[in-house]
């Protein structure tokens, strides 16, 4: 499955750059990684890939954003989305706590 899927990914990412197969290919292979091999390739005039800004959002934007609604963590969180806050700061908590 491998071989097929990094085929997939070279066709893909070939068509949004605008530039043969062959030439993400050696980019791929003389480069430290994939998004390496595509800074090099939008350098050198192949950009239709292109980084996304982001834009600030509005205010009620930002209180969905901020009180994950419509993302729920987990099933039990599904219809309290006042303790999601609360949730996902625990959660990333958890998350950069080392291994024991």
């Amino acid at each position: 499955m491998r071989p097929v899927a990094g085929g997939l990914r070279d066709t893909l990412l070939a068509h949004w750059l605008g530039c043969v197969e062959d030439d993400l290919k050696a980019a791929i292979k003389g480069a430290a990684s994939v998004g390496e091999a595509l800074d090099c390739l939008r350098n050198a005039g192949y950009c239709r890939l292109r980084p996304i800004a982001p834009t600030p959002l509005k205010p009620l934007a930002a209180f969905i954003a901020v009180h994950h609604l419509g993302d729920p963590i987990g099933p039990e969180d599904s219809w309290r989305p006042w303790k999601r806050r609360e949730t996902a700061k625990a959660e990333a908590a958890k998350a950069r706590r080392p291994a024991d």
